[in-house]
């Protein structure tokens, strides 16, 4: 009995693909998906998720190194799919791109390593179309970004491969999969009005695709590279002009005098795999087919976990989660009190996709009554400052997304108290930083309404880093009135 994690899971390729054809194979036993959510997904996924086999969706991040060597031991996993350097970055820097690619794979590679059940592992790359031709022997050209980060995770495969004996190999999967839900390479003609270019691709179709991945995953031998794409290379005006025909119910024929763009002997030879659906006419329809029945609303996999949920804000942000049906789970540690570990821990064991922190303003007179003692200033710095802080490093860390709401009484602007003190180091110093999942929302107390508590529900639901879409900033703090 087989039991399948896939990295990346809620992706199209997955959930279209690789999901359905193993849950039609009899020797698989589980299935468990691992994702961030930061990548596209698809809307066809709900007979996939409720298959019993389908045991289990992980929200996580590559970075969250524990929670992945958790799922793995959990769930006597025997086999891994790692799909997550397919999905479009967050970051815009080419370093920081750089360093989610590269360091975020080690830390899959330091999960499997450490779980010790040597599970089969295939690394689903993109073809690096700056470097062709490229064989499976070749290493990618780095004159690219892509090209670059595809270089460096091939070696590091490789280098764990010697170093471990790890049974891991590659595929390098053409940008010339045709799925309506795919942002990349051919599918811009599936967007009205999207940029077209001359730009050819080794067309295939998603089924072929999966099957190719796992066929190298069953079949390829550590550390090798296998390229898997379509017999056929065609160009994005070529496609965008047969949805046209498609869709005026004319006759398609597609044909290219360029078959070798991609080539992929090796998996064809040593596999014995080749793709079965080479009509690709009736691939591109059965695509439209899928697109014109696809739902709108997509599956959430949001969990929170909250800090603070018995203070005011807090109840009303607990109540407004609930009526949006987000599950929410109450945090048990105490931050700025117990041990870091301790809330480490909890973390791990929760998996939650976002953490919420609900700093609201003590109303206990004899609280400031009692500031200039020594056990009041630690409560003050514990609760106000360390608790926030060391959440935000942890959720940095692991790559959750993390919310810090607090709220402050005007009259204290001009009256300082020692708690509102704290709280205004707190905010400089958790603007430091600066990636897309911190976000701040700092509001008086007049304006923690329904209207302020629907928006940062919404914010967090949706993992949005600001409260103004149109001028979304990584890191924002949002002052609410």
């Amino acid at each position: 009995n087989m039991s399948y994690l896939i990295i990346g899971g809620l992706s199209p390729l997955s959930l279209r693909g690789v999901i359905p054809q193993l849950l039609n194979a009899d020797e698989t036993k589980k299935v468990v998906i691992y994702d961030d959510l930061s990548g596209g997904s698809s809307s066809s996924s709900a007979a996939v998720l409720s298959d019993p086999r389908v045991s289990q969706v992980v929200v996580g991040s590559t970075f969250n190194e524990k929670l992945l060597q958790k799922t793995l031991t959990d769930n006597e996993i025997t086999h891994v799919i790692d799909l997550a350097s397919l999905s479009s970055p967050k970051e815009t820097s080419p370093i920081a791109i750089a360093r989610t690619a590269v360091v975020g794979f080690t830390h899959v590679l330091d999960a499997v390593r450490h779980y010790g059940g040597k599970p089969r592992f295939v690394l689903v790359s993109r073809e690096p179309s700056s470097s062709r031709p490229l064989s499976e022997s070749t290493p990618p050209l780095p004159n690219s970004l892509v090209a670059a980060n595809a270089m460096a995770v091939e070696s590091m495969l490789h280098s764990y491969v010697i170093s471990y004996r790890m049974p891991l190999v590659v595929v390098r999967l053409s940008e010339g999969v045709l799925a309506h839900d795919l942002s990349r390479g051919l599918n811009a003609a599936f967007s009205p009005g999207a940029e077209l270019s001359d730009a050819a691709f080794s067309a295939i179709s998603i089924n072929d695709a999966a099957r190719g991945i796992l066929a190298v995953l069953n079949k390829g031998v550590a550390p090798e590279i296998y390229n898997i794409g379509g017999e056929m290379a065609v160009t994005h005006k070529a496609v965008s002009e047969f949805i046209e025909k498609i869709k005026a119910g004319s006759c398609c024929t597609i044909s290219s005098n360029n078959p070798s763009v991609f080539p992929i002997e090796r998996a064809q030879k040593e596999l014995g795999w080749a793709p079965e659906e080479k009509n690709l006419c009736e691939v591109l329809k059965s695509e439209l087919t899928v697109a014109a029945a696809a739902p709108g609303q997509l599956h959430s996999f949001t969990k929170v976990l909250i800090f603070g949920a018995d203070q005011p804000t807090g109840k009303r942000l607990l109540k407004a989660l609930e009526e949006k049906f987000i599950p929410v789970v109450l945090g048990t540690s105490h931050p700025g009190e117990d041990p870091i570990d301790t809330v480490k821990e909890e973390i791990y064991r929760v998996a939650p996709s976002n953490i919420v922190f609900v700093g609201d303003r003590n109303e206990d007179p004899a609280y400031y009554d009692q500031e200039p003692k020594p056990a009041r200033l630690r409560e003050n710095v514990g609760k106000n400052l360390h608790a926030p802080w060391i959440l935000a490093a942890i959720c940095e860390r692991v790559r959750c997304h993390f919310a810090y709401v607090q709220t402050y009484k005007e009259e204290d602007e001009k009256q300082e108290t020692s708690e509102g003190v704290v709280k205004g180091f707190t905010k400089r110093l958790l603007e430091q930083f600066t990636s897309a999942y911190q976000t701040r929302f700092i509001l008086s107390e007049n304006a923690v309404d329904d209207v302020n508590i629907t928006a940062i529900v919404e914010r967090i639901r949706d993992n949005k880093s600001s409260m103004n879409a149109e001028t979304e900033k990584a890191g924002k703090t949002c002052t609410l009135s």
